[in-house]
């Protein structure tokens, strides 16, 4: 089970110990972080990073979040005046700001040279053992959402390549020292720009799996390719974080996606049902706890329905 990106409102340390085995938190969570380590944990703590953005604090002498690499009192205002370069500009030559934060080049080795530095100290100041980047973006598609398509990438292709060319740079350093970097892979336009990514990745996540966002369903033909994905991310060494979106009490919803899971784990896969709002809140279902054993072999078809065997149960799913 993956627990992110901050500490849990609504339950203990001890329950997140007992229920929870992969670990994304933030700047200043160290505290929290360190006491779950007390409670047993002892798999690789991630820190959660913006990847696309630095956040404009509104003042140069307001403390920026710790979510970004210019965290430091002044940084946004230092990069605005002395790195303009490194701001990804829209068509009329604007910056691109959304919900306080701003839009950074990912082809520019300036840009990359600082973020990676940055990290580099993070890591090694505040004891983390890898990090998590978030909205690593997969296509244009949210830049025309938002009506900011960047002058400098005038295509998908052209994006992708300044994206994995970053991420190649930064996971260089992370993987030399054996730091796993996992990332939050976003819009992906084809889904085949997952694997391109993940060659430069410890493993990703995708966050809305098995069934779609709020409370619409998956196409049969679509929860197949999620399926397959994961399957194929682990079968290539790789680790995915699995993210079932849905309303706390839809216990109907909870366990298609946990079923959905458990066809394709094969120890290198983690689970969540959750929803994007409600990530400090500590979701646990009866079905976490039934123990089903180990599997017999890979998933198969019965019908309309997918299934696994396992040596104390079996698993099926329909996705009609």
């Amino acid at each position: 089970m993956a627990w992110f990106y901050k500490p849990s409102d609504n339950e203990p340390e001890q329950t997140l110990s007992a229920n929870f085995d992969d670990f994304v938190l933030t700047r200043g969570d160290e505290s929290y972080r360190d006491d779950l380590k007390t409670q047993g944990i002892t798999s690789p703590f991630l820190q959660y990073v913006r990847f696309d953005a630095i956040q404009d604090p509104g003042s140069c002498t307001a403390q920026p979040l710790h979510n970004q690499v210019a965290d430091k009192v002044g940084d946004f205002c230092s990069i605005s005046t002395n790195h303009k370069d490194w701001f990804l500009l829209d068509l009329n030559g604007n910056r691109m700001y959304n919900a306080g934060y701003v839009m950074m080049d990912p082809g520019n080795s300036g840009w990359r040279s600082f973020f990676l530095s940055r990290l580099q100290t993070m890591q090694q100041t505040f004891g983390w053992d890898g990090a998590f980047l978030d909205n690593v973006e997969g296509s244009l598609t949210k830049r025309k959402q938002y009506n900011q398509i960047p002058v400098k990438y005038a295509t998908d292709t052209d994006y992708q390549n300044a994206i994995n060319g970053m991420l190649a740079y930064v996971y260089t350093w992370f993987n030399t020292n054996n730091r796993p970097l996992f990332a939050n892979l976003i819009s992906l336009k084809p889904v085949s720009v997952w694997f391109t990514y993940l060659n430069n990745l410890s493993g990703a996540m995708a966050e809305c799996w098995a069934v779609g966002w709020g409370t619409s369903w998956r196409k049969t033909a679509d929860w197949l390719e999620n399926l397959s994905r994961a399957e194929q991310t682990q079968s290539n060494g790789k680790r995915a974080i699995l993210v079932g979106q849905g309303d706390l009490s839809n216990n109907t919803r909870q366990q298609f996606a946990y079923a959905s899971f458990l066809l394709i784990d094969n120890k290198k896969a983690f689970f969540r049902y959750g929803k994007a709002d409600y990530y400090t809140e500590t979701w646990l279902y009866p079905d976490y706890t039934w123990d089903l054993g180990t599997p017999l072999a890979a998933r198969y078809q019965s019908g309309t329905k997918w299934c696994r065997d396992y040596t104390k149960g079996k698993v099926c799913v329909d996705p009609a």
